[in-house]
């Protein structure tokens, strides 16, 4: 009986893979922010979703994804999260990468006395209903430009 050959391929079985397509129903970071904050269990959704549009209007440039099991915005490295363990309010906290551009010496600018400083490199913000996200929107804003702009300068050594 004779032995049907199958027509081999000349790329190498890595550079096979290499070349596929990733699968479809992979889910797009925006949609699972979307669905992690649908799947939280707080009553202050409708606030976390007010401050995601807040923060995600101040740059085009400003990303979201999930990062340390809560919502997170990068600009190439994240720099505010929300605290996911807080009950009694919604809290961020602005952080920074390892480049350590933004500490409590910062010029942040905070005449609203809204920053909690955490440590010397980490801030909170916290908001306690929406009526407090209505007030404090233009310091938020306000405290996101300024922290972006202490972030994209060079580390001072």
């Amino acid at each position: 009986m004779a032995v049907k050959k199958h027509a081999t391929s000349k790329r190498s079985p890595r550079k096979r893979a290499a070349t596929r397509k990733p699968p479809s129903r992979k889910v797009a970071p925006a949609d699972a922010v979307e669905a992690h904050v649908r799947n939280l269990e707080t009553p202050y959704k409708r606030e976390m979703q007010a401050i995601r549009s807040i923060i995600l209007g101040v740059s085009p440039r400003i990303t979201e994804e999930i990062k340390w099991n809560a919502p997170s915005f990068a600009l190439g490295e994240h720099f505010v999260t929300f605290n996911a363990w807080s009950r009694d309010c919604v809290q961020l906290i602005f952080h920074h990468g390892p480049k350590k551009t933004v500490s409590k010496g910062t010029l942040i600018k905070d005449p609203g006395g809204l920053l909690e400083w955490l440590a010397t490199d980490r801030a909170s913000m916290t908001f306690r209903g929406m009526s407090d996200v209505r007030a404090k929107r233009a310091g938020l804003q306000s405290i996101v430009r300024q922290w972006i702009r202490a972030m994209e300068k060079p580390a001072s050594n």
